[in-house]
């Protein structure tokens, strides 16, 4: 039923004759805004527009292969330039409406020759006459309707496109033309016997005569938008130039991410209370998620702000190294229990408007007071390198010194590399008897997105490589993976469920297919999801597929130790600026005097970092209390914990 499965997206106007054959059809319609020269007061010139609307264009028309474009005000040069970004999959119909051929705005309608043969097009002047080139009535502009009919090659059905701008400053004008569009498509619909839509900017309220001629009760035209049962997209005719800050300079940025840090640390330190002996993972995963929606479902109430699951709920066993979260479809691995002793790692996070906070915590199944013993060197193991990490990731500018020549020694010193990072903390986990895990990534995050351009690479498998460090201004998810065996990776045999989309563009042919990743850009957009999230669990399996293996959705493979030995990992979510570092979420700090082991840290150089605190206070608070000094011998957790007292909670 064509009137009920199309999509409508930067909806303007749009009418439907339903057909009772289902054949789904996206339909976009966007007022492009000519490329005025000078830009109009407030309006980004054409340059920087383009590629924000072939983004919009890409991203909507990605999945269905019968998508439709119809544009108005678009001007040759720009039609040539999205022609050009779309490829060489799309063609066109249309022309200039000054002189038939590419003076003037067109109104074109854009299709895949693949999906549709175009059978006929025409385009009609809307005045008195039809004249080319010529005003109608009180117009202030020329004004045309664009008419394609088309058969699909599969089904072989035939559908009729139409495209129209009407005049904004002629009453008669929008009145007349209504009356000749409706004309216009009972002619070559055979009075409503072929499906059509016309899509177009009308330039009429509800209550104006153009609309009400369009959409009235004998009309053969339905508005989608009163049929829509939902909607979403811009209300107005005219391009939203308000560009969006998403930089740590905006002071909403920042609000967003500690917003989503807090919801990620709460809902954390809850799900680590559920851990004990013989706890089912798939439930444990299931209540962190639903706590994770209830959580964020509190916040940003009554405002046009996406939010949601930023990370899903894993739980990852002993030697298990990636985020784990099997499916209640899978029963033996939906069987899955914790078990009495072992270490297991908890990761989740929350996302508001796109800023994503993950963090990842370690619990040791019941066990609630001292820990001796290797889980002991595991942990202070991992605790301290994640410490000396952070640190080491800050630009020596931006870290504090007491002292005011090394503060200018520090404005001189170039940063860490990430082999000069690798070898550090090396010597951090060997005082523990224990491993780096290979290929530990630390990814720089931005909006939208938890894998941006940059990524430091932690004892580098081979032929693996880094790229970028940080600066001020950024934020990054910090990972330390540390492990009692060597620290080298395996794949399991456990069904990889962790998906991601990416930036890949794919015609997927399977249903399930399409299906599934319909729903996973509604539900999750480009965050990290788990299959047992989706509606159809069994059906998402299928379809799954095929998305991984076009590369429209990466997989997480489920990676575990290659001695099977157990595995320490913590997360964070830091940003960088020009007080240092704060952490946007962290896992709940350890009290490192739980942990009894016969090891400890003793490279000088690396105590001396662990005393730096991350972050310099931006104002200053009188404390008429003295501190105590750490010892410079003392335990490298005394220093750590001396460190966090100096941390700033403010950011530029």
């Amino acid at each position: 039923m064509l009137g009920s499965t199309i999509f409508v997206t930067t909806l303007l106007f749009l009418m439907m004759k339903v057909q009772s054959t289902t054949l789904p059809i996206k339909i976009l319609t966007h007022n492009i805004r000519y490329a005025a020269n000078p830009p109009a007061t407030g309006e980004k010139p054409w340059s920087i527009r383009r590629q924000l609307i072939l983004n919009e264009l890409h991203y909507h028309s990605l999945h269905n292969a019968e998508s439709f474009i119809c544009l108005q005000e678009v001007l040759n040069n720009q039609l040539t330039d999205i022609m050009n970004g779309l490829g060489s999959e799309w063609s066109y119909i249309g022309v200039g409406r000054d002189d038939g051929k590419t003076k003037g705005e067109y109104s074109p309608v854009i299709y895949r020759p693949a999906a549709w043969n175009l059978l006929t097009w025409q385009t009609v002047w809307l005045n008195e006459d039809g004249a080319v080139g010529k005003k109608g009535w009180d117009a202030g502009s020329v004004r045309i309707v664009t008419i394609g009919t088309f058969k699909h090659v599969q089904s072989k059905k035939t559908i009729v496109a139409m495209s129209t701008h009407f005049d904004n400053a002629g009453t008669v004008s929008r009145r007349e033309s209504a009356k000749i569009v409706q004309r216009v498509t009972a002619n070559v619909t055979n009075d409503g016997a072929l499906p059509f839509f016309l899509a177009g900017d009308l330039n009429s309220e509800t209550s104006g005569e153009a609309y009400q001629i369009l959409n009235n009760a004998s009309s053969i035209m339905q508005d989608t938008k009163e049929q829509a049962k939902w909607m979403y997209g811009d209300q107005s005719t005219f391009t939203d130039f308000d560009d969006q800050d998403y930089s740590l300079a905006n002071p909403d940025t920042i609000t967003k991410y500690k917003v989503a840090g807090d919801i990620s640390q709460r809902v954390l330190k809850e799900v680590s209370g559920w851990i004990a002996p013989d706890a089912n993972i798939v439930e444990l995963c299931e209540r962190g998620d639903k706590l994770l929606e209830e959580e964020v479902s509190k916040v940003y109430k009554g405002k046009k702000v996406q939010k949601g699951i930023g990370h899903c709920t894993t739980i990852s066993p002993s030697s298990y190294i990636t985020p784990y979260t099997p499916l209640k479809s899978d029963a033996e691995e939906a069987a899955t229990t914790l078990k009495e002793g072992e270490v297991v790692k908890i990761q989740l996070g929350a996302q508001i408007d796109g800023f994503c906070t993950i963090v990842c915590d370690n619990v040791i199944v019941g066990n609630s007071g001292e820990v001796t013993g290797r889980e002991a060197d595991l942990i202070l193991a991992t605790h301290y390198a994640n410490e000396l990490l952070l640190r080491l990731m800050v630009p020596p500018s931006l870290l504090p010194y007491s002292d005011e020549e090394e503060q200018k020694k520090a404005a001189t010193k170039k940063p860490y590399t990430q082999s000069q990072m690798t070898s550090m903390l090396e010597k951090v986990v060997k005082a523990y008897d224990c491993n780096l895990v290979e290929s530990t990534t630390i990814w720089l995050f931005d909006h939208n997105e938890i894998e941006s351009k940059k990524k430091i690479i932690l004892a580098p498998g081979e032929g693996v490589r880094g790229d970028g460090l940080p600066e001020s201004g950024e934020v990054w998810g910090v990972e330390m993976g540390v492990s009692l065996g060597s620290g080298k990776v395996k794949n399991n045999s456990n069904r990889t469920t962790l998906h991601r989309r990416t930036a890949t563009t794919y015609q997927l042919k399977r249903p399930t297919s399409r299906a599934l990743l319909s729903e996973v850009v509604k539900k999750f957009g480009t965050f990290p999801f788990s299959l047992r999230q989706l509606e159809d669990e069994k059906g998402a399996k299928v379809g799954v597929v095929e998305c991984v293996r076009t590369g429209v959705l990466r997989q997480y493979e489920v990676v575990v130790d290659k001695d099977n030995q157990p595995v320490a990992r913590l997360f964070s979510t830091v940003s960088i600026g020009k007080n240092g570092m704060q952490r946007l979420a962290q896992p709940t700090p350890i009290d490192v005097s739980k942990y009894k082991s016969d090891k400890k840290i003793e490279d000088e150089e690396i105590l001396k970092i662990l005393e730096q605190p991350i972050g310099k206070t931006a104002t200053k608070k009188k404390n008429n209390k003295k501190k105590k000094k750490p010892a410079k011998k003392a335990a490298a957790g005394d220093a750590a914990a001396a460190a966090e007292e100096e941390e700033s909670d403010d950011e530029e």
